[in-house]
């Protein structure tokens, strides 16, 4: 199962009894390993920056998203974001 639909189907089992905590181990912390294995330029830094687009997409209103996002943007290079360019014009 992707990664997305997994904290997708996380997010809405524990909807309305979530805590921050939890909400931390289940998005936050996913979030933080993607930024650090794309600015490694792993082997699959490409669909794993893909997919953490994605997640901003879905859960970027949330507070810890947001940060989290806001914080892994400043470890990863601006090449990166270019590599991504071609492929997000690609999703419709």
């Amino acid at each position: 199962m992707p990664i997305e639909s997994l904290l997708a189907h996380s997010a809405s089992a524990i909807k309305g009894t979530i805590t921050s905590h939890t909400f931390n181990s289940f998005f936050v912390t996913p979030l933080e390993g993607f930024f650090k294995s794309i600015a490694l330029r792993s082997d699959h830094f490409l669909q794993n920056t893909l997919r953490l687009l994605t997640l901003w997409f879905k859960f970027g209103h949330q507070e810890d998203v947001s940060v989290a996002m806001s914080e892994g943007f400043e470890t990863v290079s601006v090449d990166t974001w270019l590599d991504v360019i071609p492929q997000v014009g690609h999703i419709s």
